[in-house]
């Protein structure tokens, strides 16, 4: 669900920066694409070199594998704590997402 919701913030963001649907769908795959291939999910993020595993840390994309891969294939639960700080790093992220979103928004004229 956070991760639903990180998506859509994502989505509002980027939004503030086209003019039209077409422009801000054409931003998608630059911030979608970086995030499927620094993730963890091709290569092991403790495998990538020192700068792209940084840049790996500040995608929330990284936290949700890491997420996912302790609870349904190491069988952790929520009792564990990096599960509980993947899922506080998401949640912060979505946070600041929507208050950036939120901020670039373009206000109405009367």
């Amino acid at each position: 669900m956070v991760q639903a919701l990180l998506g859509v913030a994502l989505g509002l963001f980027l939004s503030a920066f086209g003019r039209t649907e077409f422009e801000v769908v054409q931003f998608m795959p630059g911030a979608i694409l970086p995030q499927l291939l620094l993730a963890g999910l091709l290569v092991p993020v403790e495998r990538l070199p020192g700068v792209l595993a940084v840049v790996a840390r500040l995608l929330p994309l990284t936290y949700a594998f890491e997420a996912l891969d302790r609870i349904m294939l190491r069988g952790h639960g929520l009792a564990d704590g990096r599960v509980v700080l993947d899922l506080g790093m998401l949640v912060g992220m979505l946070a600041l997402l929507l208050v950036a979103g939120a901020l670039t928004l373009r206000r109405a004229e009367p």
